[in-house]
Formats: C-alpha cells, structure tokens, sequence
C-alpha cells in the first residue's frame, strides 16, 4: 500500500520516459518561432499534439491560444495550468543545431521550453489518468511578451464551466541557477501600462522650436525628473524603449511617438502618475500648432500569490523534491497578465532558475540554454502538479 501523499508511479522514471518528445518539441518550437498574436503554427501544433494524446475539449480560443482539459479516474479539484507561446522581436545569433529559421524573432524568454514542458506534462497525465486526482485544465497563452490574452481567455470560459479551484504558472529565471524555485506571498508584480506619446505639428508649423522631436523629448525629460523626485519609486518605473517619426535627417518631422511601459506598485500610485503625466503633457503644449496626446492602455493589475499556495508549494518541494533549492528572488518586475486569473481564484506563479555556469538576461539573445536541462524542469513542475491536489485536499 502506498503511504499517504504517495504517487503510484515514479514521477523521474516518467519525466525520464517523457523527455525526447519533451525536447524535441522544445527544438521544434525554438526553431520556428512566432510573434505575439501570430504563433498561426504554435497553435496548430500544440492543439495537434493535444488532441493526439486524449485531451478532451481541446479548443482554440483567443485568437491562437488553446485550451483543454484532462480529467484524472480520481475526484479531486481543477487544476489551471498556465504556459506562454509567443517568442521575442529578437535576432538569434546562436550556432545552435534548431537556431530560429525566422530572422528577427527568437525564443529568448523560455516560451518554447514552458509549452513543451506543459505538453509533456499532459502526455503523462493521460497515460497515468487511472491515477490523477482531480482534473487539469491546460491553457497555452499566446501575446505573453507583449499585451497578453488571459482577459480574452477569461472571457472564453477557462475559469467557467468547471471553474478551476486553483491556477499555476512558472517563469523562467535566466539569474537563477537551475534547480531552484523562487516564489513568495504575497504581491510579487507591479501593474503595467503601455504608454504612447504623440506630439505632433501643424503643417504650417516650420519653427525649430516647433520640432515634435525636441519638444517630446524636453517632455520626456520632465516626465522623468518628475518621477527621480519620488524616491520611493524604482528607476525602471516608466521605461520609453521606442520612438518612431522623421523621413529624413534634413526634414522636420510632423509628428514623433514615444512608447514604453509603466509599473507602478499600487492602483492608487498608478493614478496619481497618469494624472501628474496628463498635466505635463497640456503644460508642454506651447503653441495652438503644436498637439501632446497621451494615452495608455492597461496591461496587467498587480499580481499576487495566495499563500496557502504558497504553504503547500513548500512543504511538498521540501518533501518529494529535497534537493531544490528555495529562494525568494523572483522577477519582482516583470509584468505578467496572470494576474487576471490570479485575482479571481487562488494562484501561484514561481520562478525557475535555468543557468548551469553563468546568468543569462531574459528578453536576450544571450538567453540561451540547453535542452537537456527539461528534465529537471518538469520534475520540478511535475512533482508539484501530481502533489498539490492530496495536499490541498488535505490542508486543514
């Protein structure tokens, strides 16, 4: 008989078994890479793999996400699991044997590694279903890097019908070494916003001091010292990574636009920087000829962990994976609209450390690393997924 909390099969031997299909899609994936709202061959290929190994209701939703469900012979609650799929506007220039066949995109944020990770996990799930606690709903996210699509996802019904009691979700940590998992209680990422500038000038508006180009950037200035003024706020609080306007270096440009992205710690700091930005920006409108637009578009509330989760994440890392190592060091920046889900049923989001010799920045083409570090990461994952549902069953 198997002691309480026990698998009835060996989850490594598994992991193990599993791992060839696990890397070759991953390779697969890494060579073919594809934008946000675009992974058109992402989507046909996950929902194809899907579909082959058993899952049920496997279905395209927003746009080029999939979802599914696995049901486990066991009762127990749903389980979401969450992985991203797009790839990064970034050009590859690592030798590597499945290097990206696509110039200009690249997997450099561990999107290829999490969805093959999550198809193996499913591919083990159906063939112990006889043994799974509970069910698992699969949901493979596309426009992670960008704008994200869980809202659009919410809205196709993966928190309805059933309603999961509980979501998961892993990132891929290039500054931690592998074979650890950082997470904490708690708020963990800040809001995000993407912010577009416009300034733009009248035809007939020929003056130096008219040029949208110095006009922005004086105000993109003033934005920033606005912001140094509040030393509570971190240096990355507004970041501007683009801008685009002018046809020629001897032309004046009509118009100039500035695009970045705000975090902030808290809803109530979000609004009162918008506000003190919309008054900047009518300040800096200095003649009828010239017009300052601000706009932003939400990108992702606050995200936070539930700590029960928290709890259970621990004890059982600690129990049935003893050689993890636990830290608290996550991605404390990084901007993830999971936190859509995470703010109607209880969540968990962990980092993942990667590095086997030395970090390597996420959203690079330094972040490379070898496929045969899979193994570990879906142990890791795995362990936690085959575990939770006894744990969180029993957790009063």
């Amino acid at each position: 008989m198997n002691p309480p909390n026990s698998i009835p099969f060996s989850i490594s031997e598994a992991v193990r078994q599993m791992l060839p299909y696990i890397m070759e899609m991953r390779e697969y994936f890494h060579a073919h890479p594809e934008p946000g709202g675009r992974e058109f061959d992402t989507c046909k290929t996950v929902f194809q793999e899907l579909s082959l190994m058993g899952v049920q209701e496997v279905k395209i939703i927003a746009g080029t996400g999939v979802t599914g469900l696995i049901h486990g012979a066991l009762p127990g609650p749903l389980l979401l699991l969450r992985a991203a799929i797009d790839a990064q506007r970034i050009k590859e220039t690592h030798p590597c044997a499945y290097a990206s066949l696509t110039e200009g995109l690249m997997h450099a944020a561990g999107h290829d590694g999490e969805t093959a990770v999550l198809l193996g996990i499913a591919k083990i799930l159906c063939k112990h279903r006889q043994t799974v606690q509970g069910t698992v709903r699969l949901v493979f996210e596309p426009a992670v890097s960008a704008t994200g699509k869980a809202a659009e996802m919410i809205d196709a019904g993966i928190l309805h019908a059933p309603r999961p009691d509980m979501a998961l979700t892993c990132h891929w940590n290039g500054n931690l070494p592998l074979e650890t998992v950082a997470f904490r209680a708690g708020h963990i990422s800040p809001c995000g916003d993407e912010i577009t500038l416009t300034v733009k000038r009248e035809p007939t508006a020929l003056a130096p001091s008219l040029n949208p180009l110095w006009v922005g950037t004086r105000l993109v200035c003033k934005i920033y010292d606005t912001l140094a003024a509040h030393r509570q706020l971190p240096a990355d609080t507004l970041i501007f990574n683009q801008v685009d306007g002018g046809t020629s270096p001897a032309i004046l440009p009509e118009s100039v636009t500035w695009k970045g992205i705000l975090r902030t710690p808290s809803p109530t700091v979000r609004q009162h920087i918008l506000q003190r930005m919309e008054t900047l920006c009518r300040d800096g409108e200095q003649s009828p000829l010239l017009s300052v637009r601000l706009l932003n578009r939400p990108l992702a509330p606050p995200l936070e962990n539930t700590p029960l989760l928290c709890k259970l994440a621990h004890k059982i890392w600690h129990t049935h994976a003893p050689h993890l190592r636990v830290s608290a060091a996550m991605d404390s920046r990084r901007l993830d609209d999971f936190s859509y889900i995470a703010a109607r049923i209880p969540a968990f989001t962990f980092d993942a450390g990667i590095y086997t010799r030395t970090p390597m920045p996420i959203d690079s083409r330094l972040f490379i690393w070898d496929s045969d570090i899979l193994k570990s990461l879906c142990l890791t994952q795995l362990t936690l997924v085959l575990h939770l549902p006894r744990y969180f069953h029993d957790r009063k």
